[in-house]
């Protein structure tokens, strides 16, 4: 991310809890620029500070030093965040329980930096309480020592013997949510990497799951559960149990609702979007429209996990085969002024689901529209990273709409000419994936039997294989963006004599 966007992101935090955001920056005047800088960083349609200049007068000297600007308005920012407000309607208890306990650690080791004991121990106490109510393990551990270096210097014993004990008992609690951490985070950066699950990253998921089911049986915490779930969660995703996996994001949300001070919406989505996707790869659509549903309730459209829930939605709507409904998603995706903003890996995914929206709707059939397309596809192929890394997920999606968009604009030759790559693929990345390989399998039957140049004039004898369920942790494989029975009767009526 650039300085402005850094720059811009502290300006709409700070804006959201100074609404009057002229004297948040400069009170004695409004024409002060960095008032006038701050007062349209907080417009979401600015996106650059070719945007800024176009809002604002600004004389040439401003403008070549303007990133002393960024520098002296970010100081100023930063200062604010000390003192933010987080008694809005809008933010929950966790969320202002972690900001409002922060501070009161650094207040603390303040004041018992400069002497001032007394005051020290109080906030101490009365900040361990919350730490205590909200699992803030760490903090605890912060005020039990400023409490028991109190102790010692007042010849406490007792208290002081007291202090250590449980302090030991807080680093052992600690310790089990570090090394909880440690686990979920080893997985989900793999899984970042890889883009989709393999046999190695199955072995670790299983022993990471084994491991964190013992630390949270030893250890019932809110922090630990809450790991528990979500690598458990992972693990039965990435072994192709879907419907399992979607079961347990409906306990998570019971295991939610047992601890009423940690409510807190972010933590309610995250399991209904993943209920959502594991729905969506076992196929039972009626608990996707459920999760669907949850997180629509949850996610104001331009927040970042609003973009997240929309894929899920889109790939909810083409399966459904409500094209109509997935083309309204993806326009409200693609024009909200925030979507530029978005990592690389998300707007590519974006640009593969248009292909496949296209494909769904029969605009393929219109031969130089294709042609323009499939040349646009080829461009994308060689500029995204995701495409290099991902054989078993987003290469394979992209491999297929090719093969969809020849198809449908009666490309023949094209096709009988990738029947050997199709079955050299196949062969290196997809026969752990019965349902990718069973469809590969299909299209390579296709191209065999398609008799160019005028193919139509008989319908090829394509045998009719059953999917098997489907065991992919990638979303764009596992869960396809398109079903592949539909597509594949779309294919076969194509092929049909007259058509």
């Amino acid at each position: 991310m650039s300085e402005f966007g850094r720059l811009r992101q502290l300006a709409t935090i700070v804006r959201q809890h100074y609404p009057r955001r002229s004297q948040v920056v400069a009170p004695e005047t409004k024409s002060d620029f960095h008032s006038q800088v701050y007062s349209t960083l907080v417009d979401p349609r600015v996106l650059s500070v070719k945007d800024v200049f176009e809002r604002i007068e600004a004389t040439d000297t401003q403008r070549s030093s303007f990133h002393v600007t960024q520098s002296q308005l970010k100081e100023k920012l930063f200062n604010m965040l000390f003192l933010l407000d987080l008694s809005a309607a809008n933010s929950s208890k966790y969320r202002r329980a972690i900001f409002n306990n922060a501070r009161a650690v650094f207040i603390a080791q303040t004041l018992s930096l400069f002497g001032m004991s007394e005051l020290a121990v109080r906030t101490a106490k009365s900040g361990l309480k919350e730490a205590e109510t909200f699992e803030l393990t760490s903090n605890a551990i912060h005020f039990l020592r400023i409490l028991r270096s109190h102790a010692t210097q007042a010849g406490k014993r007792d208290e002081h013997t007291k202090l250590s004990t449980e302090i030991k008992r807080y680093v052992a609690i600690y310790s089990a949510e570090l090394e909880g951490r440690d686990l979920w985070e080893e997985l989900a950066v793999e899984l970042s990497v890889t883009g989709s699950a393999n046999v190695s990253l199955a072995l670790q998921a299983k022993a990471s799951s084994k491991r964190l089911t013992a630390l949270y049986k030893r250890n019932p915490t809110f922090n630990i559960g809450l790991l528990y779930y979500r690598l458990t969660a992972t693990c039965l995703e990435i072994h192709g149990e879907f419907r399992a996996a979607a079961t347990l994001c409906s306990r998570a949300k019971e295991f939610l609702d047992g601890y009423p001070q940690f409510r807190s919406p972010s933590l309610y989505g995250e399991f209904a979007m993943k209920r959502l996707d594991s729905s969506l790869h076992s196929g039972d659509y009626a608990s996707a429209l459920q999760a669907a549903a949850q997180c629509r309730s949850m996610y104001s459209q331009g927040d970042p996990n609003w973009f997240v829930y929309m894929e899920y939605e889109f790939l909810l709507r083409m399966h459904l085969l409500r094209f109509d409904d997935a083309a309204k998603a993806f326009d409200a995706v693609r024009n909200d002024p925030r979507f530029e903003g978005l990592a690389e890996s998300r707007e590519h995914r974006w640009t593969l689901f248009e292909f496949y929206l296209e494909y769904a709707q029969g605009k393929y059939s219109d031969r130089d529209f294709a042609i323009r397309r499939l040349a646009a596809l080829r461009r994308f192929r060689s500029a995204s990273t995701a495409y290099l890394k991902d054989k078993t997920g987003f290469n394979f999606s992209i491999l297929i709409i090719e093969m969809l968009i020849l198809l449908e604009s009666k490309q023949y030759k094209l096709v009988e000419e990738r029947v050997d790559a199709m079955a050299v693929y196949r062969q290196r990345y997809m026969k752990q994936i019965p349902s990718a390989s069973m469809f590969l399998l299909f299209l390579m039957d296709v191209a065999r039997k398609l008799d160019a140049p005028t193919p139509t004039k008989k319908s090829p004898a394509i045998e009719r294989k059953t999917e098997p369920t489907i065991k992919s942790s990638s979303s764009l494989e596992g869960m396809q963006i398109l079903p592949f029975s539909w597509v594949r009767a779309k294919i076969l009526r194509g092929l049909s004599p007259g058509r």
